[in-house]
């Protein structure tokens, strides 16, 4: 599994694996503005949060039983055979992980940021991009239901999420993200028979970012372009 390393503490070029999510997207997207994904970038949500932490970007294929274990735990399949995902360490340690979610809302498509605890609870979950009318586009106090959740019978509209007026699709699609990163997350843990140390709590309320390894320096915030 590929595994890509850097210093934070300079701006660096938007990276090739980076590049290549963004033209995927943007391929994907007939017509349409696109909200916010040059400002909040992976490593820019997870520097908000974790900023002294070591962040690694993996870049995981995923093979056909690990799709379809995915699907049966989330109740929808990936739309793609790889995964993104972020570790955050601190000392040594992984303390949580970041994943992107991309998917349709109704016609065009939105990227998701879902970051999972060591505890296997969802801690944040940002908005990368968004291609449908931003009158659809999630909402803060929305997103801020899912921290803490489990993939469980709960972790559905209806339940354990209020839906947003107006925006029916919208709510499921992140529902949908929110339970397909919980999967991937307890898929890929399980295959790499890895136990996760017991939870750190994180330092802040954002999301967390994509990096291939960095220390986010606080004149880096914000900055980057996401994948």
């Amino acid at each position: 599994m590929a595994q890509t390393c850097c210093s934070a503490t300079r701006s660096e070029p938007v990276r090739p694996a980076v590049r290549a999510v963004l033209a995927w997207f943007a391929a994907c997207v007939a017509v349409g503005p696109l909200l916010a994904a040059q400002d909040r970038t992976p490593e820019a949500v997870l520097a908000e949060r974790w900023p002294r932490a070591t962040i690694v970007r993996r870049e995981i294929p995923l093979g056909e039983a690990e799709l379809a274990a995915i699907e049966t735990r989330a109740g929808t399949r990936p739309e793609r055979a790889v995964c993104f995902r972020y570790d955050v360490r601190i000392d040594g340690a992984v303390v949580a992980r970041g994943y992107t979610e991309v998917h349709r809302v109704r016609t065009l498509r939105e990227a998701l940021f879902v970051v999972v605890g060591a505890d296997g609870r969802i801690a944040a979950v940002d908005v990368l991009a968004f291609a449908e009318p931003r009158t659809f586009a999630p909402r803060a106090r929305f997103l801020a239901q899912f921290v803490g959740r489990r993939l469980d019978d709960d972790l559905q509209s209806g339940r354990g999420i209020d839906g947003m007026t107006g925006a029916t699709l919208t709510t499921r699609a992140v529902v949908g993200g929110a339970r397909r990163a919980l999967a991937t997350d307890a898929v890929i843990t399980a295959r790499d028979g890895s136990h996760p140390p017991d939870p750190v709590p994180p330092p802040s309320r954002e999301p967390v970012e994509r990096g291939t390894e960095i220390r986010k320096p606080e004149s880096n915030r914000g900055r980057g372009t996401a994948r």
